[in-house]
C-alpha cells in the first residue's frame, strides 16, 4: 500500500520524480521522466546509476552529503529543467535522494521573462511619459489668478516647493488645495518621486502610515484633512513622522497637509497636537475663497469654459456681459469646483454662440434674484430682449442690416443694443 502511493505521487505531483538509494543507484523514476529521458518505459532506468541515465546530475552527491538543492538549473540535451533535489532521512541518517523536475523546459519560461523584461521597460517608459504629462499640467503658470490675495499664495508656494519645506495649505472646500499641493511637489526636489495622499478623515493605522511614508521616500506625503484627524491617529502620526527620518537635512520626504480651519483653533479646542502642528508647517498659505477674489471669477469662468469647449469640440462659445456679472456677484458657497461645475451646466444649455443668464444654474439664478425684485425684472427684460436679436440674428445669418429690418428698428440702433447687452 505504501509502495502504491509513493507511486503515485512520483508520478502525478510533479512533471518528473526520480528516487536513488545512498549509493546513487536509480529505485524508482515517474514514466514521465523516463519518456522524456528518450527510454520507452522506466522499467528500462530501475537498478540503474543515475549518472549514466540523467545527464549533469547531482542525485548522488544530494544522497551522500544530505544537503539539500532547491530550483537548481539543470541542462539534459537541448533542455533546461528547474528541479529540486531532496535528502531521504530514516533513523537519523541519510539513505537516499528524491528529485522532482519542476519544469522539463524553461526555455518557454526565458521567453516569458524576455517578454516581461521588456513590458517592464515600456511600464518604465510610460511612467516617464506620465511624469513628463504630470510636470507640465502641475505647472505654477496653469494656476489662474491676479487678485492680490492670491498672487500672495502663489508666492508662498514657490518658495515652498524650490525649497523643499513641508506645507500647511488652509482653505475653504472647492479652493485649490489639492491642485496646490500637487503643484508645490510637482516644481520641488522630489518630483521625480511619488506624492502619496492620506486621507486622514478616514483615521490612520499603524502600519498604514508606515507603508505611505515608505511609498513617499524622496517624494511627499500629501495629509488631506489634517484638522478632521482623531487625537489617537494624531499620535501614530507624530511617531512615524519622528521614525521616518523626517526631521534635519536627512529628512527622506516632505510633507503637504490641507486643513479647511485654522489649526490654532483646534490647538486652542484641545482638538489638535500642538507638535504635530509645528512639524507640518514650515510655511503656512492661505488660500482665498472665490467671494474674496472677484477679479479672478472671469478668468477663471473664461478657462473654464475654453477647457470645456475643447473637450466636447464645440468651440466659440463666449458669456454674454450680463452673464459674466452673474457669476462675478454670486458668493460661490462651493468655490471653484462650484464656478467649474456652473459653466459646465451653462454650456450643455446653451445653443448658440452666446451663454445667457438664464443658462446658469436655477441656485444661482435664485440666489440672485432674491437680493432685489428690481433687479431680477431688469434682467429678465435684457434676457428677453438678448434672446429676440439673437434669433433675428441667426435667421438672417449674422447680417445686421437685415435683422434691424426684421426686428423694425435702424441699423444703429441695433448696434448699440448688441453693445449694451455683451453681443458685440
Amino acid at each position: 500500500m505504501t509502495m502504491n502511493i509513493l507511486r503515485t505521487i512520483v508520478e502525478h505531483a510533479f512533471e518528473g520524480a526520480v528516487l536513488v538509494n545512498r549509493e546513487g543507484f536509480i529505485t524508482m523514476i515517474s514514466e514521465r521522466y523516463a519518456r522524456f529521458l528518450g527510454y520507452s518505459s522506466s522499467k528500462e532506468i530501475v537498478g540503474k546509476h543515475v549518472t549514466g541515465v540523467i545527464e549533469n546530475t547531482r542525485m548522488h552527491i544530494v544522497a551522500r552529503s544530505g544537503i539539500p538543492e532547491h530550483y537548481d538549473v539543470q541542462k539534459i540535451g537541448n533542455h533546461k529543467i528547474v528541479c529540486s533535489r531532496i535528502p531521504i532521512h530514516q533513523d537519523g541518517e541519510v539513505v537516499g535522494a528524491f528529485g522532482k523536475m519542476i519544469f522539463k523546459d524553461i526555455t518557454e519560461m526565458e521567453h516569458i521573462l524576455e517578454r516581461v523584461k521588456l513590458l517592464e521597460d515600456r511600464l518604465k517608459d510610460y511612467q516617464k511619459e506620465l511624469s513628463r504629462l504630470r510636470l507640465e499640467k502641475y505647472k505654477f503658470e496653469n494656476l489662474i489668478g491676479t487678485s492680490s490675495r492670491f498672487r500672495r499664495a502663489l508666492q508662498m508656494a514657490r518658495k515652498a516647493a524650490i525649497n523643499d519645506l513641508n506645507v500647511l495649505i488652509v482653505g475653504e472646500p472647492g479652493t485649490g488645495k489639492g491642485i496646490f499641493a500637487h503643484v508645490i511637489h510637482a516644481n520641488g526636489p522630489g518630483n521625480r518621486f511619488p506624492i502619496v495622499t492620506v486621507n486622514c478623515a478616514e483615521g490612520l493605522e499603524r502600519e498604514e502610515i508606515r507603508s505611505h511614508l515608505a511609498l513617499a521616500s524622496g517624494g511627499t506625503i500629501f495629509l488631506k484633512h489634517i484638522d478632521e484627524l482623531d487625537l489617537p491617529s494624531q499620535v501614530i502620526l507624530l511617531e512615524a513622522l519622528k521614525g521616518g527620518a523626517f526631521e534635519g537635512k536627512d529628512r527622506s520626504f516632505r510633507v503637504i497637509a490641507t486643513s479647511m480651519e485654522e489649526l490654532e483653533r483646534l490647538i486652542a479646542r484641545g482638538s489638535l497636537r500642538p507638535e504635530l502642528f509645528y512639524l507640518i508647517s514650515d510655511v503656512l498659505i492661505h488660500l482665498p475663497p472665490l467671494r474674496e477674489r472677484k477679479e479672478d471669477i472671469p478668468l477663471l469662468a473664461d478657462y473654464f469654459l475654453s477647457e470645456i469647449s475643447f473637450k466636447s469640440g464645440k468651440g466659440g462659445k463666449t458669456f454674454t456681459a450680463q452673464a459674466m456679472e452673474t457669476l462675478v456677484e454670486y458668493p460661490w458657497p462651493g468655490n471653484i469646483i462650484e464656478l467649474r461645475s456652473a459653466v459646465k451646466y451653462a454650456f450643455s444649455l446653451s445653443e448658440g454662440r452666446y451663454i445667457l443668464t438664464d443658462h446658469l444654474p436655477p441656485k444661482i439664478l435664485g440666489k440672485m434674484r432674491k437680493g432685489s425684485s428690481r433687479e431680477s425684472l431688469c434682467l429678465m427684460k435684457e434676457d428677453a430682449e438678448r434672446r429676440i436679436i439673437l434669433e433675428a440674428l441667426h435667421q438672417c445669418r449674422g447680417n445686421v442690416t437685415e435683422a434691424a429690418g426684421r426686428l423694425g428698428v435702424h441699423r444703429t440702433t441695433l448696434h448699440r443694443k448688441l453693445k449694451r447687452l455683451g453681443l458685440k
